[in-house]
């Protein structure tokens, strides 16, 4: 893509068209884990990435949230895809990569404060969301997200991800929950 596009931006150059885009960044969906595994094959070659949360947790879990002899199995809070989405927001910024979570994860505010702890910097959402979003963010502390992703790092299942995240949202002030 990255060939063609260049070509095209030469061939439209030269046939003197003089308002072109110069500087085409380029990205890629992260959405299956072979990706996440050998992300420092990716990170060099593009300039951001999006997080398909819906797809990543699905192929990570084997577990189509629309079928329902699976459905139950799939599961935003795995410890597994949280890993993943901690490892690529880590090795994006280590790269100075932008790195945006998409999907329904993000819309999730009880998942929130996990999810800055886990390193997400950008969310893209339901724009009905967007205010929740921003209110609850600004009531967050980075740092107490950051001690709550290493608690919850350390849960062998969703159920202790919940549970580390119902004890830190009892601990803030202010902030309604509801675990289903």
């Amino acid at each position: 893509v990255q060939e063609l596009v260049d070509r095209t931006v030469s061939d439209l150059s030269s046939e003197g068209f003089t308002r072109i885009a110069e500087d085409v960044q380029y990205g890629i969906m992260v959405e299956i884990p072979g990706v996440v595994e050998r992300f420092e094959d990716y990170v060099g070659a593009f300039s951001f990435f999006n997080i398909g949360s819906n797809d990543l947790t699905q192929y990570a879990l084997a577990a189509d949230r629309n079928n329902r002899n699976v459905a139950d199995y799939f599961s935003f809070y795995h410890p597994s895809v949280l890993s993943m989405v901690q490892r690529v927001c880590r090795l994006g910024a280590e790269h100075h990569k932008s790195v945006r979570l998409c999907g329904e994860m993000g819309g999730d505010l009880n998942l929130l404060p996990l999810l800055v702890g886990l390193g997400v910097r950008e969310i893209s959402t339901h724009y009905y969301l967007i205010g929740k979003l921003k209110r609850r963010l600004q009531k967050l502390d980075a740092g107490a997200c950051r001690t709550l992703a290493g608690h919850a790092m350390k849960a062998n299942c969703p159920a202790g991800v919940r549970a580390e995240l119902k004890a830190f949202h009892e601990s803030q002030q202010g902030i309604a929950t509801s675990y289903a």
